[in-house]
């Protein structure tokens, strides 16, 4: 969408379905055309959450839209470092952004929320803190990689899809 105005498109969704699944054709004509036509032809960046079913062991290697190499797909880590309890493994994750793990007492990231009943965390405070909220899973890791490659095109903005590929290579460590 608008591919000559949106550089950097953020995908936190999935399919809840342990299947393999992939785009349609007409999703296939739309990121081919993104990335090879979108930014005055240098692309459009793709980043999307690689899910959160590794209980269920389900590798982001079964998603179509994940598994595709024109996409950064990104998945989450813990403060220490480590894999999330949740995080889909998959040979075609590129990069791992920090999130939450509550379930191993790790704290979620926090997020602005909106203020009042309108939003998750209500409880009233004296401090402005309840306009703040916590989550985790990969959809709180995708965006990360995604404020990060915004920069990375503000520095350079002639940077193609597969240049903001490789700086991310080469700036992650294990």
């Amino acid at each position: 969408y608008q591919s000559n105005t949106v550089p950097v498109q953020n995908h936190s969704w999935s399919f809840s379905l342990p299947q393999q699944l992939g785009p349609g054709g007409l999703e296939l004509l739309a990121i081919s055309k993104a990335v090879h036509f979108g930014r005055e032809s240098r692309g459009v960046i793709m980043v999307r959450s690689a899910g959160n079913s590794r209980q269920f062991l389900v590798n982001a290697n079964d998603d179509g839209y994940v598994n595709d190499p024109r996409i950064i797909a990104v998945g989450a880590v813990r403060q220490d470092g480590q894999n999330t309890s949740y995080s889909n493994p998959g040979a075609c994750l590129l990069v791992a952004a920090p999130s939450g793990d509550t379930t191993l007492g790790f704290a979620n990231v926090r997020t602005t929320d909106q203020v009042g009943t309108q939003g998750f965390n209500t409880a009233p405070t004296s401090d402005d803190s309840n306009d703040y909220t916590g989550f985790s899973g990969t959809s709180a890791s995708a965006p990360l990689v995604s404020g990060i490659v915004a920069l990375m095109l503000e520095a350079n903005p002639a940077l193609s899809y597969r240049d903001v590929q490789q700086i991310l290579i080469h700036a992650a460590r294990h």
